[in-house]
């Protein structure tokens, strides 16, 4: 059986976590069945051991009509042309498959992209999503999206363009699973597509603890910091709010804020969930104080949930730094942006610890937030493990069992 996994990278671990998942949940449920798993990387895919897995990596070769913008872009430059030149070279020497010579051969297209299809993001991201969907139903492939965001969908040029392409690209797909309730109402109203499309948590939380023997070949070498305090707060930022606002207003709010964290007898650690180092660094030396310890290790997604689970709560706006932290009833302070922290935090009852960024008293809003967290941590963490329990009854993975059970071993 061949099952093509799109929209997935290591370099985000909430992706990551996503892809892992995903053949931890399909291994468990079939482990007598042999299964080939294709993995489209977004980032460059001669970087990872390949290997190392117990799945198959692919390269997407195509250079088609029907290839993205990204890729005719990079293909006009000269710059772009010698990238593609020495991966080619690369690649060869891996001896990796490439997606157009074994696509007609997959019996299943599962795509996890997390969150793509928005005029948020640029053309060539919105491009591959609909191009991957495009290329297993004209090829007779089963598609589902997984859990994901969908939407705004307020493209400034080419509007009609758009909406025309995205409602005829999603209504070739055989489920659509939206992660917000916002989403799927998006897709009703604006592209009246309203057939198998459902409302489904996060994939990492609809799945249960993932098991390194369905992800690696050989022993798994899980890397554990172990931490000697208490009382202790995790800061997660998220690099996306130095972009998006003021840079000296940013960390200045975070240094206030740890300082109030110190002077309650908190231990305060800031680390990453993704590639956020740099911020990290910024924070701490803002902060400029001896007592916040910076942890720069760079955590795989399980290695960054065993890790999290030390902390009384965490104040993140990385979106799986805050599912990870659910997941091991940590709460979360979250710093958000979108209706896709609201909607997570509303899961478990953890409203009132959504603050938005572009709040005009947010560090005043942060403090307050704080202090009831400070009283209450213990009870929200029975309150998100409760909410656990329900949030597993509601799995997207009934409609992919349905579609593997009808493939012929």
């Amino acid at each position: 059986m061949n099952i093509l996994i799109t929209g997935a990278q290591f370099e985000n671990k909430g992706a990551q976590s996503l892809l892992f998942s995903l053949i931890s949940e399909i291994r468990n449920k079939y482990p007598d069945r042999k299964i080939v798993f294709y993995y489209v990387p977004v980032d460059d895919i001669t970087a990872y051991d390949v290997k190392k897995y117990r799945f198959k990596f692919v390269y997407d070769d195509c250079f088609g009509k029907d290839c993205s913008d990204i890729l005719r872009i990079v293909h006009r430059t000269i710059k772009g042309m010698k990238r593609i030149l020495q991966l080619r070279k690369k690649i060869r020497k891996k001896e990796i498959l490439r997606l157009s010579k074994c696509w007609g051969r997959m019996d299943l297209h599962l795509d996890i992209s997390g969150y793509s299809l928005s005029s948020k993001w640029p053309a060539e991201i919105n491009n591959r999503l609909l191009r991957y969907i495009n290329g297993s139903a004209s090829r007779n492939v089963p598609v589902i999206l997984m859990p994901q965001s969908f939407g705004p969908f307020d493209f400034i040029t080419s509007k009609d363009s758009w909406n025309k392409r995205i409602r005829q690209s999603l209504r070739r797909a055989d489920v659509i699973c939206a992660r917000e309730k916002d989403g799927k109402e998006m897709l009703s109203d604006i592209y009246g597509i309203r057939k198998n499309v459902f409302v489904y948590p996060d994939l990492v939380l609809s799945s249960g603890e993932v098991k390194p023997k369905n992800i690696f070949k050989k022993h798994y070498d899980k890397k554990e910091i172990v931490l000697d305090t208490i009382n202790n707060v995790g800061i997660i930022p998220n690099h996306q709010l130095l972009t998006e606002n003021d840079e000296e207003k940013i960390l200045e709010m975070y240094r206030n804020i740890i300082i109030y964290l110190l002077d309650k007898g908190k231990n305060v650690y800031v680390f990453r969930h993704s590639n956020d180092l740099e911020m990290c660094e910024k924070i701490c030396k803002k902060t400029n104080d001896q007592r916040v310890k910076l942890i720069s290790d760079d955590f795989d997604c399980l290695e960054f949930s065993a890790f999290v689970k030390q902390f009384d709560y965490v104040i993140a706006s990385r979106f799986h730094s805050i599912v990870h932290s659910f997941k091991n009833s940590v709460p979360a302070i979250i710093i958000g942006w979108s209706v896709k922290y609201n909607e997570l935090a509303d899961l478990f009852g953890q409203q009132k610890y959504v603050l938005d960024i572009d709040d005009g008293m947010i560090e005043d809003t942060l403090i307050k937030a704080v202090d009831n967290m400070d009283e209450y941590y213990c009870f929200e963490k029975k309150k998100i493990k409760e909410a656990l329990n329900s949030i597993n009854s509601k799995s997207c993975y009934e409609k992919v069992w349905k579609i593997i059970d009808n493939i012929p071993e």
